[in-house]
């Protein structure tokens, strides 16, 4: 049997009147809900449907993220935005970054590139690499 902690944020009755979110306990990550139905779902170890707001757009973009890393150092490190929408972009860093943690983002080419600032989302550890999402500010 599984273990939860499912913390309610708050409540507004147009969504069944909750909004929170479900972790595992001993796994990471945590699983939003929007409603009864959702909680129930992911208690039962079900998928919830996509519920972004725009459509992503798939390819590589260089990008030079900068910013402080989970030990509060300064570092600058080149990759590639793999996801992007209006709202936010996800990317691939060596460097350990922590949700709420925020960056810049140097948008290549830099002769005509944009910086955008962020806030990191969310941080998925994978073996080599972290897949990091953030929205931008």
């Amino acid at each position: 049997m599984e273990d939860y902690i499912v913390r309610i944020y708050r409540r507004k009755e147009e969504n069944g009147g909750l909004f929170g979110v479900v972790e595992e306990v001993g796994i990471e990550g945590k699983k939003a809900f929007r409603s009864m139905e959702e909680l129930v779902r992911l208690l039962k170890g079900g998928k919830l449907e996509d519920r972004r707001k725009a459509e992503q757009i798939r390819f590589a973009i260089p990008v030079t993220v900068e910013g402080e890393d989970s030990s509060g150092k300064p570092f600058s490190e080149e990759t590639v935005i793999e996801d992007l929408n209006p709202h936010g972009a996800g990317f691939r860093l060596k460097t350990r970054v922590v949700e709420g943690d925020e960056l810049g983002l140097l948008i290549e080419p830099t002769c005509c590139g944009r910086r955008r600032n962020a806030r990191v989302a969310r941080v998925a550890e994978g073996p080599k690499l972290r897949n990091v999402e953030v929205v931008f500010r």
